[in-house]
């Protein structure tokens, strides 16, 4: 007798602990936070055997390393995604079989949310480790994949026992259930299953695992017909995510956040966006399962896909559209833009660098690199004297400023407005504006 009992990591995710009744044997399901995942195992007897992984989201794989090295444990994974995945002991493809003691699993390629997602079926027990695939009361979001893959997916768990427990990896179900009461308002059996929903949580406990039968009753997307009803319900239900604030992980000191804030108040998006105060060199679960870089910025969107870095995460926003443009479409104008992002973002590696340096214990080696990185900001800087900079909001400026700012705070023993009068006069001016004054960071 397999059970399967999930662990709440993160914000809204779950990890599995499964264990073969008969043979004491324990597996960990897409394992993304470590201390939460440790204390369960050892719970349960501290013994862990394998970690199985449904795909390659940080949400779902950024403690696999650490825990497997541990505990000695195997790590099974899809063949198809074995170049972005941990190191795989036994990479399956559909059809195959994964055991635990003496229970068995029937790999199925279910792809759709992600394009080398697989879930785990244990046929004898009931069991379905899904993923991201399938949620109660609603699916993954078509991050890779298409309708048509979703709807073949969906279609291999609706032939499965009623009995079977829907081993999902979040805690959504409060949300799908409204999204399902606003497509299937008449459907008595999901205005049941909703009022059960609510009252779990105002209890604070979890609404999975789920039942297969239920689901197939309640969930609107198990229940489409075709692959044009799935789509204009997964269509339908991004729109509305997309409603949803969006959340930047930053710090007030870092230059490259400042610059994302600052571009996002320019275009008036602040209202969308929550700041999520971080410290990257403790690489935080919540910042490691949306960028494994450990680095910031990072943002989530409304639709809960992670961005990163800087470059990327500006010309996201740009895209959105606002009150300017900051990203000129083309031409001449565009690469002057650009070019002046690349000038800036080159200050900020460098003064950032030499920051990191700085807090190294003093050597010659350490000196040499911080001299070569000081140089390369003050023939920028020249650079910039130079030119004649507009005063209007693009992303070029907004970086210069951003720049600029991040070297008065950490190196204001030299000012770099000796010898740079252009650049001065430039900077006291366009420091006015609302986006740069009021994202200056605080000594």
């Amino acid at each position: 007798m397999l059970s399967a009992h999930p662990i709440p990591i993160l914000s809204d995710n779950y990890a599995w602990l499964l264990r073969c009744g008969e043979t004491g044997a324990t597996a960990i399901v897409d394992p993304a936070e470590e201390a939460p995942i440790i204390a369960a195992i050892e719970a349960a007897g501290g013994r862990l055997d394998e970690i199985w992984i449904t795909h390659h989201h940080g949400d779902h794989i950024a403690a696999v390393e650490p825990v497997a090295a541990r505990y000695g444990a195997r790590i099974i994974g899809a063949k198809a995604d074995a170049h972005r995945l941990p190191k795989l002991d036994v990479a399956v493809v559909e059809g195959d079989h994964a055991t635990l003691g003496a229970a068995t699993a029937l790999v199925l390629d279910t792809p759709g949310h992600t394009r080398g997602h697989i879930a785990y079926h244990f046929a004898a027990d009931h069991v379905l480790l899904c993923g991201d695939t399938l949620f109660s009361l609603g699916c993954g979001r078509l991050l890779e994949g298409t309708a048509e893959e979703m709807f073949h997916s969906l279609a291999k768990f609706a032939k499965l026992s009623p009995e079977t427990l829907v081993c999902c990896g979040h805690e959504y179900t409060e949300s799908n259930a409204k999204f399902a009461l606003h497509v299937d308002p008449d459907n008595q059996a999901l205005v049941a299953f909703a009022a059960g929903v609510t009252q779990q949580r105002l209890a604070d406990l979890s609404t999975i695992p789920s039942r297969l039968g239920d689901e197939m009753a309640c969930n609107p997307f198990l229940r489409a017909p075709d692959v044009a009803s799935l789509a204009r319900l997964r269509e339908a239900k991004k729109q509305i995510l997309r409603k949803r604030r969006m959340q930047l992980f930053h710090s007030p000191a870092s230059p490259y956040a400042r610059k994302v804030y600052a571009c996002a108040l320019a275009l008036g998006l602040e209202n969308r966006i929550t700041l999520v105060p971080t410290n990257p060199h403790i690489s935080p679960a919540e910042l490691l399962a949306q960028n494994p870089l450990s680095k910031i910025p990072c943002l989530i969107t409304d639709d809960g896909e992670g961005l990163y870095d800087s470059r990327v995460i500006v010309e996201y926003l740009d895209s959105l559209g606002g009150a300017v443009q900051l990203f000129p479409k083309a031409g001449p104008e565009r690469f002057a833009a650009l070019r002046l992002q690349a000038l800036a973002d080159g200050i900020m590696d460098a003064a950032v660098g030499r920051r990191m340096e700085v807090m190294r214990p003093q050597e010659a080696a350490r000196d040499a690199v911080m001299e070569r990185q000081k140089a390369a900001v003050d023939r920028a800087l020249d650079v910039l004297d130079g030119m004649t900079l507009p005063q209007e909001l693009n992303i070029g400026t907004i970086a210069v400023a951003c720049a600029l700012g991040y070297l008065t705070l950490r190196f204001s023993d030299e000012p770099w407005r000796e010898g740079h009068p252009n650049l001065t006069a430039w900077f006291a001016k366009f420091g006015l504006l609302p986006c740069i004054a009021s994202t200056k960071p605080k000594a």
